[in-house]
């Protein structure tokens, strides 16, 4: 894939598996030994079967979450996106303090 293929792809995951449960779009877009490197808990996640179990955890224990890309790169077949991780209980802080602000 291009650079731009992969970074439609990554958002693609995002929006379909991440945001929506959807995880068959892993198995469409990721190739069989594809690596995802989690900054947050400094581990690998290898292979379609594994990142779909880690989405599906995620999704299990915050059923509300939703991902939303700020900035993506990518060159030849690595892609990175910076992301924010939301849920419900968040946004509503968020908005009470928006309104504290005032």
């Amino acid at each position: 894939m291009s650079a731009e293929q992969n970074l439609a792809a990554s958002q693609r995951i995002l929006a379909e598996a991440w945001n929506e449960g959807n995880l068959e779009v892993i198995d469409q877009l990721c190739a069989s030994d594809c690596v995802d490197h989690d900054l947050a808990s400094h581990e690998d996640t290898r292979g379609i079967e594994a990142n779909k179990e880690r989405v599906q955890m995620y999704r299990t224990a915050m059923p509300d979450l939703k991902v939303s890309v700020v900035d993506s790169v990518a060159s030849g077949d690595e892609e990175e996106d910076e992301i924010v991780p939301t849920t419900d209980d968040r946004e509503e802080e968020a908005e009470d303090e928006e309104e504290e602000e005032y």
